[in-house]
């Protein structure tokens, strides 16, 4: 079911349906399933949730209609990847906690309580049609980043849908940097701390292990206990072919692992290994020129390739203004049919 609605004219956007009772009518709705655009829809929104969509949709006695005039109506924008709320202004030191490179904690921060819902990032996107995030932290002193959130983007103070949702971790260039210079250095690191929290949750370390001069923390080992046994995702940022192959390869070391990679610039080169993996991948569809040594693969064919495999593929917005622009998810997506093949 539609949760949300982007009306394109700012008129009747200034009539929210947010714990309204409303109907919007002579629409040109998508309905958000893949189907065909349909004329003169109707969206039936009763204490701030659509109830009924679509053709014919009959409105009940006593609600408010809004005439949409033919204009489109659309479902929300959900951002697969996102800092929103995280970020005000990235240059001032004081709006931005995107990253927390002096703590001694790395996967037991959680951003919950830095996010802003008054931040304008989060009125910009909203005007832009996104309605629902996720929103990952961008780094720690350690490996692991932290745990990210699901949010939702209305004019209100309530803005986590769902807290501790993933847990967010940087293979490659970005991983060796904060593992000590080395890819090896990087996957020993993942180990060691995963080893290290499983330990802690069989009961083997105790308190006193767990002192600020700790591999991790234990608010750190509270939060990979859950990365281990599957119940929080796993977000990795990777992209050389060769570190994702080494990634779908921890699983044999923590099978229960859910994984989800994110960048995965040269994906379309171990397709078959992702396909065969069933890890689902977040993808920025224009990269299609290095920034780096471990991009050289890069296309704009990446995200068709991934799909054609048989691999689970979503846009993210990335490395493009992450907290005030989840609106050119729509223009990824725009140009997916193009570079596709």
């Amino acid at each position: 079911m539609i949760r949300t609605l982007l009306l394109s004219a700012a008129a009747l956007m200034a009539a929210p349906a947010m714990a309204q009772d409303i109907a919007i009518t002579n629409a040109k709705l998508v309905i958000g399933d893949g189907s065909a655009p349909i004329e003169g829809g109707t969206v039936v929104v009763r204490g701030g949730k659509v109830v009924a969509a679509g053709a014919g949709v009959a409105v009940p006695a006593g609600v408010e209609r809004v005439d949409a005039g033919g204009r489109w109506v659309t479902p929300g924008i959900v951002a697969a990847f996102s800092r929103v709320g995280l970020v005000e202004v990235d240059a001032v030191t004081g709006t931005n906690d995107r990253n927390a490179p002096r703590t001694r904690f790395s996967a037991g921060l959680d951003i919950a309580p830095a996010l802003n819902p008054m931040g304008s990032p989060v009125a910009v996107n909203r005007a832009s049609g996104v309605t629902r995030a996720i929103v990952a932290p961008g780094g720690s002193s350690n490996l692991f980043a932290g745990q990210g959130a699901v949010v939702d983007l209305a004019d209100d103070m309530d803005m986590v849908t769902k807290p501790r949702a993933l847990q967010f971790v940087a293979f490659g260039e970005a991983g060796s940097a904060k593992a000590g210079g080395s890819r090896a250095a990087t996957f020993l690191l993942f180990r060691e701390q995963l080893l290290a929290a499983r330990s802690y949750a069989r009961g083997s370390a105790t308190l006193a292990e767990w002192g600020n001069d700790a591999m991790i923390q234990r608010a750190d080992a509270d939060a990979l206990v859950q990365v281990i046994n599957g119940t929080t995702p796993l977000f990795v940022r990777v992209d050389r072919a060769a570190d994702i192959v080494n990634v779908l390869k921890l699983r044999q070391e923590f099978p229960a692992l859910k994984l989800v990679l994110v960048g995965v610039t040269e994906g379309w080169l171990v397709a078959r290994e992702l396909a065969a993996a069933k890890v689902p991948v977040l993808v920025s569809p224009l990269t299609d020129l290095p920034s780096s040594f471990e991009q050289l693969g890069a296309t704009q064919s990446n995200a068709g390739r991934l799909k054609i495999a048989g691999v689970d593929v979503s846009v993210g917005v990335f490395d493009d203004d992450d907290a005030h622009k989840m609106g050119y998810a729509t223009q990824y997506a725009g140009n997916l049919p193009g570079p596709a093949g």
